[in-house]
């Protein structure tokens, strides 16, 4: 009986220390939240990649509303996303975060749009979660079976929704599955916030 008694009262103070912990996290987030600096988009791409000469610079201005509708992308979302004027055109710079899945942790993308041409440009690794210390690159060395893409091969005209641009995504076997269909993921995402915030879908 009072083993009974001193497991449920260990049990009814974890639950006490669980709650509580939940309420402080739920006030105290929006407090402590510190939000991605626009030098996450400015410092990963070049002066010479938008035109310039290498003594010129490009200033970054942060948009202060996302458009709400197109963030949430399946497993991740736009974080921030950057405008700026170089050699006369007008370049987009978006943010994204994928989600956490199994071994993978949380991995950030900038990616860089062109809006002259309506081109994704560049895209960068700005925070690698990579799966157990397994990268993009070891994926791309090790697809036996060679049905990864390269970033590259995504730098087309974003002309539709992802799905028409991309079509299907086929999940590798490679040792970083999770890593790969991230980095397709955050392309996806990318091709849809720009095309209906900035592009041919775009509400005018």
């Amino acid at each position: 009986m009072k083993k009974q008694e001193t497991t449920l009262r260990c049990v009814t103070v974890l639950a006490v220390i669980a709650v509580t912990c939940g309420v402080l996290l739920a006030v105290l987030y929006p407090l402590l939240y510190v939000a991605p600096s626009v030098s996450s988009i400015s410092d990963n791409v070049t002066a010479e990649e938008l035109g310039l000469s290498s003594g010129e610079s490009a200033l970054w201005k942060r948009v202060d509303t996302l458009n709400e509708s197109y963030v949430e992308g399946k497993g991740g979302s736009v974080v921030m996303a950057a405008e700026t004027v170089a050699a006369d055109r007008e370049f987009v710079g978006i943010l994204i975060k994928t989600k956490p899945a199994a071994k993978l942790g949380e991995t950030t993308y900038s990616m860089y749009f062109d809006r002259k041409e309506d081109k994704l440009f560049k895209a960068v690794i700005v925070e690698d979660g990579a799966t157990s210390g397994r990268t993009f690159e070891f994926a791309l060395s090790n697809d036996k079976l060679k049905n990864i893409r390269p970033f590259e091969s995504y730098y087309k005209v974003i002309d539709g929704s992802n799905d028409k641009v991309y079509g299907d995504f086929e999940k590798p076997k490679c040792g970083a599955t999770y890593t790969v269909t991230a980095v397709d993921n955050a392309f996806r995402i990318a091709a849809d916030y720009y095309y209906y915030t900035y592009g041919k879908g775009a509400k005018k």
